[in-house]
């Protein structure tokens, strides 16, 4: 009995999981550079043709694995998308940031490992950029907004405070006090909007 339509794209979606979650356990642990499409290929019990059927290249390969974790992440902020950033939507992305890496510490600690790669770095560097534009454009809103007087230096501190909290939860997440950081985070803000 031939497959239906439903299970034929369930298929095609199992199949480029599984290439996307192969090749990053490959990028992390033996660098993109070092890492062949024919190594991918075969730890996923795949051919080299198939793989290429899915994915034109190693490179745009990276590209939807970087594009599934940026949206992982912003994927709950501005959760009315409206543009417009609330205080309480501002509280809410970052419990949902923490509790995303929570969910899974040791995916993201591969991501971590593999965006730290020069090369890679110049790959996705564009991609990153277009990806994360709007977010800024509205961050940027928010915190003006909030009558910081510099909203550009805040988007940075804020994004290197929520940053080196989950870097450091995902280097050592049995000892990490991530509860604690997110609390921390958001009763800093809530006191900074007051005055």
């Amino acid at each position: 009995m031939p497959r239906t339509l439903e299970q034929n794209k369930s298929i095609r979606e199992e199949k480029i999981e599984l290439i996307k979650e192969t090749a990053l356990n490959l990028f992390a642990d033996e660098g993109y550079h070092n890492t062949s499409v024919q190594k991918i290929a075969k730890q996923a019990g795949i051919s080299k043709g198939l793989l290429y059927n899915y994915f034109e290249s190693k490179e745009q390969l990276l590209e939807s694995i970087v594009n599934d974790f940026i949206t992982d992440m912003y994927v709950h902020f501005d959760p009315n998308h409206d543009g417009v950033l609330s205080e309480d939507e501002f509280y809410y992305f970052i419990e949902k940031s923490f509790d995303i890496i929570a969910e899974n510490p040791v995916h993201w600690k591969l991501y971590n490992s593999l965006v730290m790669q020069k090369t890679v770095l110049e790959i996705i560097q564009d991609i990153s950029i277009k990806l994360s534009k709007s977010v800024f454009g509205v961050m940027f809103n928010f915190f003006k907004s909030e009558r910081c007087t510099d909203p550009e230096g805040e988007m940075l501190f804020f994004s290197s405070l929520l940053k080196g909290a989950i870097i450091q939860y995902i280097a050592a997440p049995d000892s990490f006090p991530m509860e604690m950081m997110k609390n921390k985070i958001i009763d800093f803000y809530k006191n900074k909007f007051k005055i």
